[in-house]
């Protein structure tokens, strides 16, 4: 624009001064136009920042005060949790420690009742043995015989006899496959007894595992380890 209306002034048939005169008001009204726009420009950018920036710290309050409720809606949840959870664990082993007074208090019954019932048996006991007017010493006659039919196979047999219990029948059988294993059984009555085991040898070491089993004890399991020195 200005380039045209320089080349309108230079074809226009005007003297040196109008000339210069127009260009410098033409010059100086783009000027204050231009410095109008600026003007407007920066008003108005201005007015926008104002406006953004409200907006913009209005959002970020907002975010910050719902961010802030939820921590402080979900705290709160928490610890009303935590409450719930303390009462009821209180609650727990309340019913848990009446449970186990409840359970100390019957054992100890029941053992106290228990030492009563055995002081009574003793004594009864007691007293039966002050009847006898003698004290007896216990007897034990026995007989007993082997016969190897091998040198694998070998059977004992016995009887013994306590003054005071029934006659009792024993035997027992041993059998030695190798000079390392052995198998051992025997019976014996009143009371009845039957007892089985093995035995390996290892140089002077020998192992020896075996049960029995009792009319009245029951089951008695066996275990030995023996270290002979030369």
């Amino acid at each position: 624009m200005a380039v045209n209306f320089t080349e309108l002034l230079e074809n226009a048939e005007l003297t040196e001064d109008v000339r210069t005169a127009l260009q410098e008001a033409w010059e100086s009204k783009i000027s204050e136009a231009r410095e109008e726009l600026t003007a407007e420009l920066r008003e108005e950018f201005a007015q926008r920042y104002d406006h953004d920036k409200s907006q913009i710290v209005e959002a970020v309050d907002k975010f910050i005060s719902e961010k802030v409720e939820a921590e402080i809606s979900q705290i709160a949840e928490e610890k009303q949790s935590l409450a719930n959870d303390r009462v009821k664990y209180t609650k727990a082993i309340s019913e848990h420690a009446k449970v186990l007074d409840k359970f100390v208090t019957e054992m100890v019954a029941k053992e106290v009742k228990e030492l009563r019932a055995d002081r009574v048996r003793t004594s009864e006991h007691v007293s039966k043995l002050d009847d006898f007017d003698n004290e007896r010493i216990p007897t034990i006659m026995q007989f007993a015989a082997a016969y190897n039919f091998s040198q694998m196979l070998s059977i004992q047999a016995g009887v013994k006899k306590d003054m005071v219990y029934p006659l009792s029948f024993l035997a027992a059988i041993d059998y030695k496959p190798n000079e390392k294993i052995s198998f051992k059984g025997g019976i014996g009555t009143k009371p009845t007894i039957a007892a089985f085991g093995f035995g390996i040898l290892f140089n002077q070491l020998q192992l020896n595992i075996a049960a029995q089993v009792h009319q009245i004890l029951g089951w008695s399991p066996d275990f030995s380890i023996t270290y002979q020195f030369q």
